[in-house]
């Protein structure tokens, strides 16, 4: 009886995954598990559904992994490059500190403390003290209510809540505020799109086949504008100050319109990823609407 439920939900999840999916995590797949890791013999037939699942987890953990050792020097040069500029990033945004303060002190690993960005507080600043508030209300007030949105009276005669701005990030808020402090979970998702963008932008050239090392070169320009002041105004979006004043949803949207645009332009190419690049598509609308605009108008570029 348990093997025959564990079969019907592995068929069920299955028909629930898009058709790229399906190949890489039902049987057929594993036919071809020497490509991933040589050392593993061909299969030839698992009755466990709970098996085939966590097989073809791990080969698709595996060719992730071999991925990164691609055979382009310019490529894996260029993959490095951008990993040591994201942790130069997370340091600069709080997550950890150096130990000392001259030398080669802070090769200690071991001695790294963690930073403001960890600890347990309200963030604030600009605008951020408002943002606070909406998924506190969300979870008090709107989801006990059965809905997404709703109205809350927190403010004179009451105000909507989410029904005017984006929802997203204040979700992702809560998602991790299962597992993680709430002041944790705010920051996180604060700083996620200002580490995304990075990664996204290099990913989008890549998609549209431009060799290296043009990718990376953009990849790195994000940190610059990332980080730029422009005449100490700092209400451009998608700069680091911007995000810390409370415009965090526009850094998250802006990040995901990159990786739309990439993906799109595969998509249109290959004829593959139709599910992926309109979540993707989805996630840019429900950050902010600026971005979704932009990623609309590059995606009709492509098509023309």
């Amino acid at each position: 009886m348990r093997a025959r439920l564990r079969r019907w939900l592995f068929t069920l999840t299955l028909f629930a995954l898009p058709q790229e999916f399906r190949a890489r995590f039902g049987p057929d797949i594993l036919v071809d598990c020497t490509t991933v890791n040589d050392a593993d013999a061909p299969f030839d037939g698992v009755a466990n559904a709970g098996n085939v699942v966590a097989t073809g987890l791990r080969m698709r953990v595996a060719s992730r992994f071999r991925s990164w050792r691609a055979p382009d020097p310019a490529t894996c040069l260029g993959r490095w490059v951008m990993v040591i500029a994201s942790v130069v990033l997370v340091w600069k945004v709080g997550a950890f500190k150096l130990p000392g303060s001259s030398g080669l002190d802070w090769l200690r690993f071991r001695d790294w403390a963690r930073g403001p960005l960890l600890d347990v507080n309200t963030p604030t600043g600009g605008d951020m003290g408002a943002h606070v508030w909406t998924p506190d209300v969300i979870v008090r007030d709107v989801l006990p209510a059965g809905r997404l949105m709703g109205w809350s009276d927190d403010w004179f005669a009451g105000m909507p809540v989410l029904q005017f701005y984006f929802p997203l990030p204040t979700y992702l808020i809560l998602a991790l505020n299962v597992v993680l402090p709430y002041g944790i979970a705010f920051k996180l998702v604060t700083i996620a799109g200002s580490l995304l963008l990075p990664w996204t932008v290099r990913r989008m050239l890549q998609r549209t086949s431009q060799p290296e090392p043009l990718p990376t070169i953009a990849g790195l320009s994000m940190y610059v504008f990332i980080f730029g002041r422009y005449y100490d105004w700092t209400g451009y979006g998608g700069t680091i100050f911007s995000t810390m004043s409370g415009e965090f949803s526009f850094s998250l949207s802006v990040a995901f319109a990159a990786a739309f645009i990439g993906k799109f332009t595969y998509l249109v190419r290959s004829g593959k990823g139709r599910w992926s690049t309109g979540l993707i598509l989805a996630a840019t609308g429900l950050s902010h609407i600026l971005p979704t605009i932009w990623a609309l108008a590059a995606a009709a570029l492509v098509l023309a």
